[in-house]
């Protein structure tokens, strides 16, 4: 007796269809991290990198020396850059990158420093290799950021602000305290309100010392026998009204490196580090 065709069971069918979408799964997996980190980091032009062309010549050189002097000094290897914009990156994500991506510091040691700005989205970072985040910690990645870095920056001084941010990793790294932040600029609006102020007493002054005359000639009426009255020291006082305090603003030639001598260490980049804006 001949047999009818023969269909898949239930079963069999729900089987092929977990297979197949094991397969499909295993598929999107392992392509996703190839399109979540489709990222190219910018070029290595050495130890300062300026795509935003934020810095002078003096202050590019002034930031390569300080850099190329603490390397040679002692192996640790620091590097700046600045960008225009993340390109929807965040801050993290785009110094990470990077700087696995330039390999700063030594495959050994991990000690490899990176300084980004980001202008664009007013966006600072430091990043750090395992090698130095016992010397230079989150917090102290983060107070340079905001003692140092950011209130230069706010002001309109890119180069003093990553220059000044450099000073501090340098210092970290060698075993020194960081700078005191610097002192907020007096405004003009401030010298005004002090000036009209030190007016105001000093008119306030005059009139009680006026009154104080009037009084004074009035009661007395001979001037002549023993007055003593001005003699005996009642105006020997005196007030000296002086506005003091001030505020100090302060702060070669190298070549630029061309990238050649620079990066490639072999740096991991999994310390940590710190973000901030200005």
């Amino acid at each position: 007796m001949a047999r009818g065709p023969s269909f898949p069971r239930p079963r069999s069918v729900r089987i092929a269809l977990v297979a197949l979408l094991g397969l499909v799964t295993a598929l999107l997996v392992g392509l996703l991290p190839r399109v979540a980190f489709a990222f190219t980091a910018p070029t290595l032009e050495g130890p300062v990198t300026d795509t935003a062309h934020v810095l002078s010549a003096t202050e590019k050189a002034n930031l390569e020396q300080k850099i190329k002097e603490f390397r040679a000094r002692t192996g640790h290897e620091v590097a700046v850059l600045t960008v225009p914009t993340l390109g929807g990156e965040s801050v993290e994500d785009f110094a990470y990158h990077t700087a696995r991506a330039w390999s700063l510091g030594s495959e050994k040691n991990d000690d490899g420093v990176l300084l980004l700005l980001a202008t664009g989205e007013r966006k600072i970072r430091i990043e750090t290799g395992k090698g130095v985040g016992g010397d230079l910690t989150d917090v102290d990645a983060s107070r340079i950021i905001r003692d140092q870095i950011a209130p230069r920056l706010k002001s309109g001084q890119i180069g003093a602000g990553l220059i000044a941010g450099v000073d501090g990793i340098i210092a970290k790294l060698s075993g020194l305290p960081l700078a005191p932040p610097p002192k907020a600029k007096r405004s003009s609006t401030d010298s005004v309100k002090l000036i009209a102020s030190l007016v105001f007493l000093g008119f306030l002054f005059l009139v009680v010392i006026i009154q104080v005359i009037k009084r004074a000639r009035g009661g007395g009426g001979d001037y002549g026998g023993g007055g003593g009255y001005y003699g005996g020291g009642y105006y020997g006082g005196g007030s000296d009204y002086s506005g003091g305090g001030g505020s100090d603003y302060g702060g070669g030639s190298s070549d630029s490196g061309g990238g050649s001598d620079f990066g490639g260490g072999g740096g991991d980049f999994g310390g940590g580090g710190s973000s901030g804006d200005y």
